[in-house]
């Protein structure tokens, strides 16, 4: 977890230093929490809620728990056969 504070940290760094301030501060992290048990995650998602950043977090579904209640907004995307949609996760239901 010191590791993702670190990374997102930096970014606050570049996008204030380096751009201006002018920057829409987006951050992606892709499966970063895969390794993480609960209260990490919740530590780390509480750091990252105070940083005047934009935060895309992609996770398998088992992280769901955890990381939604530290997010404004939960989207499951799905696969049906050959179409791919995303819906809305709310208080554990889609």
């Amino acid at each position: 977890d010191t590791f993702l504070r670190t990374v997102a940290a930096s970014f606050v760094q570049l996008y204030k230093n380096n751009i201006g301030g002018e920057a829409v501060g987006l951050v992606l992290f892709d499966e970063a929490f895969n390794n993480m048990d609960d209260e990490r995650i919740g530590g780390v998602l509480e750091f990252l809620r105070r940083l005047p950043l934009q935060i895309l977090i992609a996770a398998p579904p088992d992280k769901i728990q955890y990381i939604s209640p530290f997010v404004e907004e939960t989207l499951l995307v799905m696969t049906d056969e050959k179409i791919s949609y995303a819906e809305r996760y709310v208080n554990g239901t889609v």
